[in-house]
């Protein structure tokens, strides 16, 4: 079952793999952006990575949640962590701090798509619809109503 929310993962992550490639872009042909690649073979394999998982999120697969997370987090883990190290030094810079909120978004967004889609996995495989459960589910009154309808018993002539 599809919600809003694995719709919007889907959109951000969508965005932030466009908002890489242009990174990767700018940094290849030498352009000045306000964020730069450290080593752009690991970036062109990360999109690759990122564009499969993107794939299995929008068909519901926790395979492409679980692969999204721990691909963000081996490439963006260490740069967050060398980040905070710099900024616990108070030597931030403005570059720094977009590394940094990029570095988070790039962690927290995978984070959230594996735990709704685990979440989605849970409902799929215990369905809950309070319109049609009572009729279904009720066993207290099925056994009620057969038990009145067991001492109906009308002779016919």
């Amino acid at each position: 079952m599809r919600t809003m929310s694995n719709y919007l993962i889907i959109m951000f992550s969508v965005i932030l793999f466009i908002f890489r490639l242009i990174v990767v872009f700018t940094t290849v042909w030498g352009i000045d952006f306000m964020v730069k690649s450290a080593n752009v073979n690991y970036e062109i394999i990360f999109l690759f990575i990122m564009l499969i998982s993107i794939i299995l999120l929008s068909k519901n697969k926790l395979t492409g949640a679980i692969l999204f997370l721990i691909s963000s987090i081996a490439y963006y883990g260490p740069s967050l962590l060398n980040i905070f190290s710099v900024l616990s030094s108070s030597n931030a810079s403005m570059d720094s701090i977009t590394e940094m909120v990029v570095s988070l978004i790039g962690v927290i967004l995978p984070l959230f798509a594996f735990f709704i889609v685990a979440a989605a996995k849970k409902q799929e495989a215990k369905p809950v619809d309070k319109k049609t459960d009572f009729f279904y589910k009720n066993e207290a009154y099925d056994r009620k109503y057969d038990e009145r309808a067991d001492k109906n018993n009308y002779k016919t002539l």
